[in-house]
């Protein structure tokens, strides 16, 4: 049992997946620093760490570098599993399934704590004032006319929360795209299609992990969150149905 675990650990510090990982931690950095810029423009408002952690949350929805990085972790993550010797092991197709859903879920908390502890820590650095939205003179009550009694460790333990929905729903989504199209150069046209129609147009699910000031004012954030998961948890038994329907070819083993 140990030895399978190492094992499983040793997949994840291969180099590959250190550099796409350093990847994420710069990306954290970079998005941290220009939220930080961006506030300080606004007159009148004393900003906070909840307020750059809220911005660089939204400036990393709207990029699409972190979608890439997180296609490099599902490609890097499920790239033997059709051979013959690995389904050999598993006999069913929905073993198959919920075993690489299992592999994405590590993979996925991995590059959440490692981008939401890089935001956190950088933010740690550049600010000094932890969350001041009880003042009229913070840029939450610049923005939505009112104040907020709230402790900066909910914001960030809502913000955690959040970048981890978020890089579930996106693996969860792509291996769903893989068992229909069995093409992982599509799964990535795909992800990006939906991220900009998503992002640009419709703004009805990666929406619901907006951490704005607007959900926070109408206390919506929970609702919102637990829409993401429940289209989780949808996603994941819609591929379930569909593996037991699917055919593919398998490759053999090198």
């Amino acid at each position: 049992m140990l030895n399978k675990n190492l094992m499983r650990i040793k997949k994840y510090c291969e180099p590959y997946m250190l550099v796409v990982f350093l990847v994420i931690v710069v990306l954290g950095v970079l998005y941290t620093g220009n939220a930080k810029i961006n506030l300080q423009y606004v007159k009148g408002a004393v900003i906070s760490r909840a307020d750059i952690l809220i911005h660089s949350e939204l400036l990393m929805l709207r990029g699409s570098i972190i979608y890439i990085a997180l296609l490099l972790i599902f490609t890097r993550t499920i790239r033997n599993d059709f051979l013959y010797c690995n389904i050999l092991q598993h006999k069913k197709r929905t073993a198959i399934w919920d075993y690489q859903i299992k592999k994405l879920s590590v993979a996925g908390l991995a590059a959440a704590v490692v981008y939401s502890g890089s935001t956190i820590l950088s933010t740690a650095v550049i600010c000094k004032n932890d969350i001041n939205w009880q003042s009229a003179d913070s840029l939450y009550a610049l923005s939505t006319g009112e104040t907020m009694q709230i402790r900066y460790a909910v914001v960030a333990a809502v913000y955690i929360a959040a970048i981890l929905v978020l890089t579930e729903l996106i693996m969860v989504i792509s291996l769903l795209l893989y068992w229909i199209i069995n093409q992982v150069a599509l799964v990535w046209v795909g992800i990006l299609v939906f991220y900009v129609i998503d992002i640009y147009g419709t703004h009805k699910i990666l929406r619901l992990l907006m951490l704005d000031y607007k959900n926070w004012e109408n206390h919506k954030i929970g609702i919102y969150m637990a829409g993401a998961v429940v289209f989780c948890i949808a996603i994941y038994i819609i591929g379930r149905i569909a593996a037991n329907k699917k055919d593919f070819i398998p490759k053999r083993c090198r």
